[in-house]
């Protein structure tokens, strides 16, 4: 027969994991919110610099627009992947960006390279930034799975 003594002894402990399990889930909803945030900073600093290079050269149409709105649109998309998986929508917005800076410096030759140096250096800074939100959500996710 179980007495009142063992009983309290043990409620301590389950509240204690109880309250260990919903700081990690809440904690788990801030680094995806910040990785989210992440990506959509991305998005909107690529679309910013290249409606602004595009302003420069007065070349702003409809056709344009919607050229320079496809990769902004995309990484908007893994923004809302990163809610199940947030390391692979890094991932791939990281592969994504890379492509799009190789494809330009085969077309412009190593002078693209250099161009914009100061939007690519806010763009990987957005990008470390949100591989540490997500590589922790990643980590959090698995420790909740157990």
């Amino acid at each position: 027969m179980i007495t009142n003594e063992q009983t309290s002894s043990t409620e301590p402990v389950s509240d204690l994991f109880d309250s260990y399990q919903s700081t990690q889930t809440e904690i788990y909803e801030i680094m995806i919110r910040k990785s989210r945030k992440s990506l959509f900073a991305i998005a909107a600093v690529i679309f910013v610099s290249d409606l602004l290079g595009l302003a420069m050269a007065n070349l702003i149409t409809l056709q344009t627009m919607l050229v320079i709105m496809i990769i902004p649109a995309l990484i908007v998309g893994l923004g809302f992947l990163v809610a199940k998986q947030p390391l692979v929508s890094m991932i791939l917005t990281a592969i994504v960006v890379l492509a799009v800076w190789i494809y330009s410096i085969v077309l412009l030759g190593a002078q693209a390279a250099l161009m914009g140096w100061l939007i690519k250096a806010v763009i990987v800074y957005l990008m470390i930034a949100g591989f540490g939100h997500a590589t922790e959500a990643n980590r959090i996710r698995k420790e909740l799975v157990k």
